[in-house]
């Protein structure tokens, strides 16, 4: 046998005269280099995922990219068995079999803030202010008006005049509930006064301090019998005494708004007064309510 390079001849004598030599020649065997399995684990299970998945299988000496896709509501947090514990992506050299395990934390819950405002006067259940809700969260708001107003409707992240909405906390919000004065509306058919004229009167108790408001108006037809056009509003205060006095004409100027503050307590009055010679349509709304019939 004699050795050629990387091959061996082997010689096979059949005769002395060396006549029909066989010759085989053989490659040497060639050996694979060694591969290194990638074991990978994540905890919580539910935490997400790694790429490349477990049970790869890599040449020695590979360096190997891992990955990490956390969950919804998780965060990757670090590794085992890597050099860079909390780099996302991280690299592994398979220098032989290897075992990682990626570690995830659960987020909190994700937080909304709902914000309730009110206009005019009157509150809410949830109470104005801020207030903070996991994210999905619905909320029903309920509007409370204080006395002498009510509820009108709702603006901001929410519409309409329902009593009571649902609000889903999807997203930060802002809610107003709007409240409107309860005016008191009055009204009355005045009968002719064309002789002696004709009078009304409305009366409330008021406390010092209290303001009043609102309009009053005399509406009718236009008769050339009536000598004056004219009727006569009045506030006339607990001591008699006339607080505010406005004249107008019921066909030209038939429309006045009045205004007024309590200097002391007691019982004021509204006195309207016309002279026609037929009826007219008297229509008061003031605020706060609690007039009442008087007279004449």
């Amino acid at each position: 046998m004699l050795g050629v390079g990387g091959f061996f001849v082997a010689i096979n004598t059949v005769n002395s005269d060396l006549e029909n030599v066989e010759v085989v020649v053989e490659e040497d065997e060639v050996v694979p280099p060694p591969l290194c399995t990638l074991s990978v684990s994540i905890n919580p299970l539910e935490g997400g995922s790694v790429s490349p998945p477990s049970g790869s299988e890599y040449k020695l000496g590979t360096q190997v990219p891992l990955t990490v896709t956390p969950s919804p509501g998780y965060e990757f947090n670090h590794w085992s068995g890597t050099d860079d514990n909390s780099v996302n992506p991280t690299t592994v050299t398979m220098n032989s079999n290897r075992s990682i395990t990626a570690y995830f934390s659960q987020l909190p819950p994700l937080q909304h803030t709902l914000t309730i405002n009110v206009s005019g006067q009157g509150t809410t259940n949830p109470s104005p202010g801020s207030h903070s809700y996991t994210d999905g969260y619905q909320v029903t708001i309920t509007p409370s008006p204080a006395s002498g107003y009510r509820f009108d409707h709702w603006s901001g992240d929410a519409s309409g005049t329902s009593s009571t909405i649902t609000v889903t906390m999807n997203s930060n919000k802002r809610i107003v509930a709007n409240f409107t004065r309860l005016y008191q509306r009055i009204e009355y058919m005045m009968p002719a006064g064309s002789i002696a004229g004709s009078e009304v009167l409305y009366s409330t108790v008021l406390k010092a301090g209290d303001k009043v408001d609102g309009f009053v108006q005399l509406t009718g037809e236009y008769h050339s019998i009536d000598w004056s056009y004219e009727w006569t509003f009045q506030i006339i205060g607990p001591g008699g005494e006339s607080i505010h006095l406005w004249k107008g004409h019921w066909v030209n100027d038939n429309y006045h708004e009045f205004s007024f503050t309590a200097s002391y307590a007691g019982i004021y009055k509204i006195r309207v007064y016309h002279a026609s010679s037929y009826s007219k349509n008297l229509t008061i709304e003031t605020w706060p309510p609690g007039w009442s019939y008087s007279g004449p």
